[in-house]
């Protein structure tokens, strides 16, 4: 008797365990994949680390690429690989929006510097408009 109690409990248990595996099994079926609302955007907060290691590491096509309107000249002389830079502190402000960010950085080039980048959406990229830091001494 007992042995034909464990032998029903058993396959009491697995025929639950099936029934669960099947509905879990066509509730997924009916869901339709969803495609994700934007494509992978970078936070303006990466976007300056990302600036900054472009102009440690000397790419200079990266730091003009990431401006909306670059001063190739200035960038190209700026940009030597020397720099070693060092974002402190990156935050984005309240006032960013999903197409524009306000971004306030902290950076050691060489000499510490202090103030906000503003950045506004272009496609899916963000893109430098208003560069405004100046040196702490």
């Amino acid at each position: 008797m007992d042995n034909l109690f464990k032998a029903i409990m058993v396959t009491v248990i697995a025929g639950v365990i099936l029934l669960h595996l099947q509905y879990n099994f066509f509730e997924t079926q009916h869901v339709q994949p969803q495609a994700p609302e934007s494509p992978y955007q970078q936070t303006p907060t990466n976007f300056i680390f990302s600036y900054f290691a472009d102009i440690s590491m000397g790419d200079v096509n990266s730091v003009i690429s990431k401006w909306k309107f670059p001063n190739e000249k200035r960038l190209r002389s700026m940009v030597t690989g020397d720099s070693n830079c060092n974002v402190n502190k990156a935050e984005e402000l309240l006032d960013s929006s999903s197409d524009t960010a306000t971004v306030f950085t902290e950076v050691t080039c060489e000499r510490r510097w202090i103030g906000t980048i503003k950045l506004e959406m272009v496609g899916t990229e963000w893109k430098i408009t208003k560069f405004n830091l100046r040196e702490v001494l």
